[in-house]
């Protein structure tokens, strides 16, 4: 197996996000990145999309559904933040109601959300083989997470 591509999309009402995915791709190797941005048809020739949301009446925001509806076969790490709740059954609730939008064709590799403006409400990583919680990737996402000074302080 080669190297693996990947993009960061994401949608950002009030640039929480947007930090977020900054802060995301400032982990991943840069030379393998083929597309950082908010249109999501550009990047979809990459091995692996990082789909970031704003929550939205308590799932991802539409332009952010309407791509995961039109991906298949990916391998996905989705992320995003919430300006309410800020329980981890929340969250969950939350990538719960966005993962039903993704065609199970796909890969969920992990997931992650948190609320805006806040610290680390939850992060959790899927249990797929496609990203174990001793890949370095996710270990270095993790760490974008639980920092103790939020991207969005």
């Amino acid at each position: 197996m080669g190297i693996q591509r990947y993009s960061i999309i994401y949608s950002s009402k009030t640039g929480n996000t947007k930090k977020l995915a900054e802060k995301i791709r400032e982990v991943l190797p840069e030379e393998n990145c083929d597309y950082f941005g908010t249109e999501g048809t550009k990047a979809l020739s990459s091995d692996i999309l990082y789909i970031g949301f704003w929550t939205d009446i308590g799932n991802a925001d539409s332009a952010t559904l309407e791509l995961l509806k039109s991906l298949k076969n990916k391998k996905i790490f989705l992320f995003g933040t919430a300006g309410f709740g800020g329980s981890e059954a929340y969250f969950q609730q939350v990538l719960g109601k966005v993962k039903e939008s993704v065609d199970e064709s796909n890969t969920v590799m992990g997931e992650c959300s948190m609320r805006r403006r806040s610290s680390v409400a939850a992060v959790t990583s899927s249990t797929r083989p496609t990203c174990t919680s001793s890949s370095p990737v996710m270990r270095s996402i993790r760490r974008v997470f639980s920092a103790v000074d939020s991207p969005f302080s």
